[in-house]
């Protein structure tokens, strides 16, 4: 079997590296969940609201969208926008748009891809056609298809996750816990997060695999746990340390700090996103392979807030700071809507607060 090489190579490339995870807050109305995306410049990205009642035709694989959802996808990928080809068969092509990397419908489940090295995918199923789907594309199947994780974990089986890229992927809905898809020795492995703090830890970054992950945080905890027990926290950008770090950081506020408003519930997730947001630069410790040098390649080009329990996103971006809410309830999802669209760097950047001055009760009485 020949995979469409090109098109892989293109986004293995420039997806080094990400991180995602889910509060395991007390507060049931408090469903939030965040991520990264990390990369360098070679891809740019924007936000599309995604109506209900489209079709979608992906390789040969067809539906109609169930849900709406907002969708973040490259602008253009034109490397992509040409014939695949299996076992010398021409399945057509697959555009910008097919490929979701990070989204939220109207029922609160979200999908995102995050890299994963010496991924291997299935075989392309020959006797059952419908029940292919194109690696890049198994966020967007599940965006239109499902309303909750269960579903997703139940439908997932069937499908046979074709076109080697090196990738894997988190589903997350109001329920709390991930369910983290992975395809090794092309073999579909899911893994069932439960984000218990005992056995897993609802998060997931990159390499090495997650079960491998769950043993390095339950090692970090045997550590925790001898007569000398200081642990450093992990300072740099490699997967590991990363997941280590919102562990050791998501663990400590889901302990002894439980928020009690949702401002101080986003608040404390905006705290957890910031140490693993890899800055702009050449920066140390990343697990970037760029030609031009270690971080070139590996800094965070946007990252979002989840809220599942109000579909709600808050996005900020490498150049835009501040967090913008997107409101799936205000976008026109309806069928037979347009399809409509954001840019990444959306303005505003800042908040202006110069009018926000006002005379000092305590100040005026003292003169």
């Amino acid at each position: 079997m020949t995979s469409f090489f090109a098109a892989s190579m293109m986004l293995v490339t420039v997806s080094e590296a990400c991180s995602n995870f889910y509060m395991d807050y007390t507060n049931a109305s408090f469903r939030l969940s965040a991520r990264t995306m990390d990369l360098g410049d070679m891809l740019d990205w924007e936000v599309n609201a995604m109506p209900r009642g489209q079709k979608s035709d992906v390789l040969g694989t067809s539906w109609v969208s169930k849900y709406g959802y907002v969708a973040f996808t490259p602008r253009s990928v034109e490397v992509l926008n040409r014939n695949v080809k299996i076992d010398g068969i021409d399945l057509g092509i697959f555009t910008a748009r097919d490929i979701v990397s990070e989204g939220m419908n109207e029922a609160g489940l979200t999908c995102s891809f995050l890299t994963l090295t010496n991924s291997s995918f299935q075989a392309y199923n020959w006797l059952h056609p419908s029940r292919n789907i194109m690696s890049y594309s198994l966020c967007k199947w599940a965006l239109e298809n499902f309303a909750s994780v269960a579903e997703v974990q139940a439908a997932l089986p069937q499908m046979h996750v074709f076109l080697d890229t090196a990738i894997h992927f988190a589903f997350q809905d109001t329920g709390k816990k991930i369910l983290v898809a992975e395809f090794i020795n092309k073999e579909q492995l899911l893994h069932e997060d439960l984000n218990d703090g005992v056995d897993t830890f609802g998060i997931m970054t990159n390499e090495p695999r997650f079960e491998w992950q769950l043993q390095n945080v339950k090692h970090l905890e045997w550590k925790r746990t001898l007569s000398r027990s200081a642990v450093s926290v992990p300072g740099n950008w490699y997967p590991d340390e990363r997941f280590l770090r919102v562990h050791l950081v998501k663990s400590a506020i889901e302990k002894t700090n439980q928020p009690t408003s949702y401002r101080e519930a986003v608040a404390r997730v905006v705290a957890i996103l910031n140490t693993v947001t890899v800055p702009m630069g050449d920066i140390p410790g990343t697990d970037s392979e760029a030609a031009g040098g270690e971080g070139l390649a590996d800094h965070t080009q946007w990252g979002v807030i989840r809220d599942h329990a109000n579909k709600e996103v808050y996005l900020r971006s490498q150049t835009n700071p501040s967090f913008r809410r997107i409101r799936l309830a205000e976008l026109q999802l309806d069928e037979g809507a347009a399809v409509t669209t954001m840019e990444i760097e959306q303005d505003p950047w800042f908040l202006d607060v110069s009018s926000a001055f006002k005379a000092n009760v305590l100040s005026t009485l003292a003169v």
